[in-house]
């Protein structure tokens, strides 16, 4: 009985206009449709998130056989302000067959450049002139990730990485982790949350503490020196909402770098709530770390 009542209250779930074509929902129980050019899909995002791509794959295949495929290229920057990142390369933006569009993310700025394959060249020769322009500020292309980039450059120079976090609370070493591979290069990722790990785990001298306060560049570089990897990354901040002050305020982190026997740190002031504010510590030190590595021989 149960189950009979059940199908009659959700026979509307499954209905469609006469004619339409069904888009297979394999997370929920309603179909989307497709019918003289209207496409229709349940509001659930992880159900519409499983049937677009299905969709995208039935449209192109049945209606976009002789169409000139549509290209993208993503160029994302980090470090630099958007409104001096568009003084810098608007001057490359001039092809009319091109549609171009900054997107602000936590992670930077996705310079888009959008058109159609037959302009891919031209894509192409300005993306060559944006690199000669702003080369050191572009931290990936596309859908590579940062955490990719740097994996790779540490398995190409054979140097083993350990982190030691603060603010991010793990978020780092899970970034690090969720790659497929890394177990040849990661040695361990410490937490050490309170001032009392940072002494007993990295040997941070308690006299930098009290002198500087936990939130620090001299903390910041401590702390990767206590880890023995090659390679080091350590994060110290205020991710908020409470904890700042005028002279210390929510958002500021600073980030120790470690490359053999080279020692750096960096202070960034980020803003957001308190998952942004860690997220973009954990980005922006894989970032730094990439071009500190580059620049390693």
């Amino acid at each position: 009985k149960l189950n009979i009542e059940f199908l009659k209250k959700n026979y509307k779930e499954v209905e469609k206009p006469e004619g339409a074509i069904s888009i297979k929902n394999d997370v929920g129980m309603a179909p989307a449709f497709f019918i003289n050019g209207i496409a229709a899909f349940p509001g659930v995002p992880k159900e519409l998130y499983n049937m677009f791509p299905k969709f995208l794959k039935y449209y192109t295949e049945s209606y976009c056989e002789n169409v000139d495929p549509i290209y993208i290229k993503d160029i994302v920057v980090s470090g630099i302000p958007e409104s001096i990142l568009e003084e810098k390369i608007k001057v490359f933006f001039t092809e009319p067959n091109i549609e171009y569009e900054f997107l602000v993310k936590d992670y930077g700025i996705i310079v888009r450049m959008q058109t159609l394959e037959s302009f891919k060249n031209t894509v192409e020769k300005i993306k060559e002139k944006i690199y000669n322009s702003i080369g050191k500020y572009i931290v990936t292309e596309d859908e590579e990730k940062i955490e990719e980039k740097v994996c790779n450059l540490l398995k190409s120079k054979n140097y083993t990485l350990a982190v030691a976090e603060s603010c991010t609370g793990g978020m780092l070493a899970s970034t690090i982790v969720g790659l497929s591979g890394v177990s040849e290069i990661f040695i361990e990722g410490l937490v050490t949350y309170s001032n009392e790990s940072k002494i007993n785990r990295l040997n941070v001298d308690k006299n930098i503490i009290e002198r500087y306060g936990a939130v620090s560049k001299e903390v910041a570089e401590a702390m990767v020196f206590g880890l023995k990897a090659k390679v080091a990354i350590s994060t110290t901040g205020i991710a908020g909402p409470n904890g700042g002050t005028l002279e210390k305020p929510v958002g500021l982190v600073y980030v120790g770098l470690k490359v053999k026997d080279k020692i750096k740190s960096f202070k960034f002031n980020f803003t957001g709530d308190r998952e942004r504010i860690r997220r973009k510590a954990v980005l922006h030190s894989l970032f730094e770390l990439y071009k500190m590595l580059e620049e390693d021989e």
